[in-house]
Order: structure tokens, then C-alpha cells, then sequence
């Protein structure tokens, strides 16, 4: 599992619940792992969409502030936001 220093801590929570659900199933196989599963997904699933939208939002801090000068045209980085959006949300 591929991540970046600070979300290592998550990343190895997830580690953890796998395992203990492996374990789970061999001790008690009437527990619904693939239920707990399923939700780890989800979560996971949210998490990156989470990390997505805070790379969204620091590209367009940081290339569309007030503060910083770009060497794009306005109309430019415009669409190169749009672009951004609309590959997050495929």
C-alpha cells in the first residue's frame, strides 16, 4: 500500500483490520466479515476522494491566489482547474 508520510498511520489501521478479519474468520466463521469488509472499502474509498479534493484545492490555492504571480493567463489556468475537476470526477 503506497502513501505518503502522513498517511502511514491510516494505512497501517487498514493493515490491521484486514488481519484481524483473517484471524476472525478461522475463530468464529459466523462473524459477516465481508460486511466489516465492504465498510473498510468505503472508507478507504473516501478517504482518497477526500486526499483528491485537497489536491484540487491546493493546485488552485496555489496557481489562482491573489497573493501569487503565474506566468499562465487567467483563461489558461482556468481551464486547467476545469481540467483537474473533471478528471476527479470520473
Amino acid at each position: 500500500m503506497a502513501c505518503t508520510g502522513d498517511q502511514l498511520l491510516t494505512a497501517v489501521r487498514f493493515l490491521i483490520v484486514q488481519r484481524r478479519l483473517a484471524d476472525l474468520r478461522e475463530v468464529a466463521p459466523e462473524v459477516d466479515a465481508a460486511t466489516v469488509e465492504q465498510q473498510a472499502r468505503t472508507i478507504r474509498t473516501s478517504l482518497g476522494r477526500i486526499n483528491t479534493v485537497k489536491i484540487l484545492e491546493d493546485h488552485i490555492r496555489l496557481h489562482m491566489s491573489g497573493n501569487e504571480k503565474s506566468s499562465m493567463p487567467a483563461a489558461e489556468l482556468a481551464e486547467d482547474v476545469i481540467g483537474l475537476v473533471r478528471a476527479y470526477l470520473k
